[in-house]
């Protein structure tokens, strides 16, 4: 074997095991970031109606998480009204989906509307508040008695995006809406932590 495809070969491995070695190094102190910095964001979207047919939607990612290992995960979704802009939703309701992407070793699902907001017309008013910390699935047989309530999951990559519109004609423009997810693993022991190694200062908490 020549020296040059040897080099290449072992570039090629370097590179194959980045790839498959999902830790958090990338978001270590060494960029003052905490390892856990997408694990949760707030974001303020704008929220418009429209005439049948040309009602506006949009899609909003909150979080992204590439950890190590698998875990069980637990969250919380908020949804707050910051303004109502001007018009009035009428008789239009409002639907924001909560849409889920997990990966655990060589395998992703989705599952679009893993939780749904609804805002009927009397919701849409300043400050209307909508939290939730576990959520119930569309039954995946009609003969189902039992809720299918999901308070955690398992995964070892996350992300969650949203997409929220009316689902009729309405004179709403301007109006915004704060929406918020977090994540945190149900077990979270960090191996650096045996090293007397903090990447995100939470040795100092008080």
């Amino acid at each position: 074997m020549s020296r040059f495809r040897a080099v290449v070969l072992v570039v090629a491995v370097v590179a194959e095991l980045g790839c498959t070695n999902e830790v958090e190094s990338d978001d270590m102190s060494n960029k003052g970031i905490p390892p856990w910095h997408l694990w949760g964001s707030s974001e303020t979207v704008e929220i418009n109606g429209g005439a049948p047919g040309a009602i506006p939607s949009f899609a909003q990612q909150l979080a992204q998480i590439r950890y190590g290992r698998p875990d069980s995960w637990r969250f919380v979704f908020q949804m707050v009204l910051t303004d109502v802009g001007t018009g009035n939703p009428g008789a239009a309701n409002f639907f924001l989906n909560w849409n889920l992407t997990l990966g655990l070793g060589r395998s992703v699902i989705r599952i679009p509307a893993f939780a749904t907001f609804e805002l009927i017309p009397a919701d849409f008013v300043v400050n209307k508040t909508l939290t939730i910390s576990s959520t119930e699935l569309v039954s995946e047989r009609a003969a189902r008695i039992s809720p299918n309530l999901i308070e955690e999951f398992p995964a070892q990559t996350i992300q969650m995006d949203t997409d929220g519109s009316f689902d009729a004609a309405n004179t709403v423009a301007g109006a915004h809406m704060r929406l918020s997810a977090f994540f945190a693993p149900v077990t979270h022991i960090r191996p650096e932590w045996q090293l007397h190694q903090f990447p995100g200062n939470e040795d100092k908490g008080q």
